[in-house]
C-alpha cells in the first residue's frame, strides 16, 4: 500500500489554499477583495472608477462581478507601468 495521494501518483501538485476552483469564472465583490488581499471598500472604489482605471467589472442584472482572467490581466498591467 502507498501513502501517496492520487494527485502525486499522476505527477500533479497538490492544490494550494489560494488556488481557485477551475470552474470559477467571475468573483463577487467580497471574493475579489479576498483574492487580492484588500478590503471590500477598495474593490468598491475600483468598480466605481472603472471608466478611468479600466478595472474589469461586468454586471449580471445589478450585481457587479469581476471576471477572473480579466482581473489577472488587469493586475499584471498595473505592475508594468509602475502605477500605484
Amino acid at each position: 500500500m502507498t501513502d501517496r495521494t492520487p494527485r502525486e501518483l499522476q505527477g500533479l501538485p497538490e492544490p494550494s489554499s489560494c488556488d481557485l476552483h477551475p470552474l470559477v469564472l467571475a468573483l463577487d465583490r467580497q471574493a475579489c477583495a479576498k483574492s487580492m488581499g484588500v478590503g471590500i471598500r477598495l474593490v468598491d472604489s475600483l468598480i466605481a472608477g472603472r471608466q478611468a482605471n479600466g478595472f474589469p467589472v461586468v454586471y449580471i442584472n445589478t450585481k457587479p462581478v469581476v471576471p477572473v482572467d480579466s482581473l489577472r490581466r488587469w493586475l499584471a498591467e498595473q505592475t508594468k507601468g509602475g502605477n500605484r
